[in-house]
């Protein structure tokens, strides 16, 4: 499940619950590739798993974005693959962060 909102700050975000499937990446591509945005925030918070060929589709979308991307509330082990796969935190916002946390220090870097 994936639900959308706005930050109150007013960016947009994503926050995945559960498996990320298919039609939540088809929803991180139009998020992604939106106009008249800079910024975009993923919620992995509450995500139970990424399978290995999502995470590779997921990878892809975020290299080729049209905005700055956010991602939150990824687990070590998942952020250690972001990382073999080339994606470096500060380059992207990586920020593993409780749920809850405001998404503002993520902005900051």
């Amino acid at each position: 499940m994936v639900e959308h909102g706005l930050t109150p700050t007013g960016l947009p975000f994503l926050s995945f619950t559960g498996r990320v499937d298919e039609a939540a990446l088809r929803e991180v591509r139009a998020l992604l590739h939106a106009p008249g945005q800079n910024s975009v925030i993923l919620d992995f918070s509450h995500t139970s798993e990424i399978d290995g060929r999502n995470v590779a589709a997921l990878i892809t979308e975020i290299v080729h974005a049209t905005h700055r991307v956010l991602l939150r509330g990824l687990c070590e082990h998942q952020i250690r693959i972001l990382k073999y796969c080339g994606l470096e935190p500060g380059r992207f916002g990586i920020s593993p962060g409780a749920p809850g946390e405001a998404w503002a220090s993520a902005l900051d870097r």
